[in-house]
């Protein structure tokens, strides 16, 4: 085996030649919100390229690393998922491209154009404090709905389900809607709910479902609903 380094539209490259036709390619990842899915191997490597040998040769699995130029630690990854958290400038994260997805535990990897989503619909129902602790039990969120793409994605994955739970209530504060990973209703948010919702001032309706082909809509959080669950490691 041998490294070559590859230059691909300006993008650097470690490539590991497997045979004559084919190689292994690791990309360096500069998007600050991109964070990898870590293995429990972590070692010291003297160079980046030897970080990559070693994941290569250690794991099939292994489909990303983290080299660390602070103290040469080279940690290993099964894929990569969006993070919210800047990835420190210190860090340089390579990748296959991979996702990780645990769809061994249900989930499944929805993706429309470049958007990507780890989610699953449940198949039964539950209250919405029900709902929100199986899917923090399952290393997930009840799914947040920001954006038209994410609509789209919700869309494909509730199919033939009418209503789901998504991760949005006024619990804590009544009109002070918060989503599931902690952030504020913004007011461009509040288009995607049904014209005339949420109701103003209504304390039994403090939690929200998305209702397929019409948008969010409160509801009160004891009703039985199914629910989506977005996978956050």
């Amino acid at each position: 085996m041998s490294f070559s380094i590859c230059s691909i539209y300006f993008t650097l490259s470690f490539c590991l030649l497997q045979s004559a036709t084919s190689f292994r390619q690791f990309t360096r990842v500069i998007q600050r919100d991109i964070a990898m899915y870590p293995m429990t191997s972590s070692n010291y490597s003297r160079s980046i390229v030897e970080c990559a040998n070693w994941c290569l040769s250690s794991s099939p699995k292994c489909e990303a690393f983290l080299y660390d130029t602070r103290d040469l630690s080279c940690h290993l990854g099964r894929g990569l998922w969006r993070n919210n958290v800047t990835t420190f400038f210190l860090n340089y994260l390579y990748s296959t491209g991979v996702f990780y997805c645990p769809t061994d535990r249900g989930f499944n990897e929805v993706a429309i154009n470049n958007t990507r989503l780890c989610a699953f619909v449940s198949n039964t129902t539950a209250n919405y404090t029900t709902a929100a602790g199986i899917c923090k039990q399952n290393n997930g969120l009840l799914m947040t709905v920001k954006t038209p793409e994410r609509i789209n994605l919700l869309k494909a994955l509730m199919k033939n389900v009418g209503l789901v739970y998504i991760g949005l209530d006024d619990i804590v504060q009544e009109g002070n809607f918060v989503w599931s990973d902690g952030t504020f209703l913004s007011q461009t948010e509040m288009a995607f709910f049904i014209s005339g919702k949420p109701t103003p001032s209504n304390s039994a309706e403090d939690c929200v479902v998305f209702v397929a082909f019409y948008g969010a809509n409160d509801v009160p959080c004891r009703l039985l609903q199914q629910y989506v669950c977005e996978f956050v490691p």
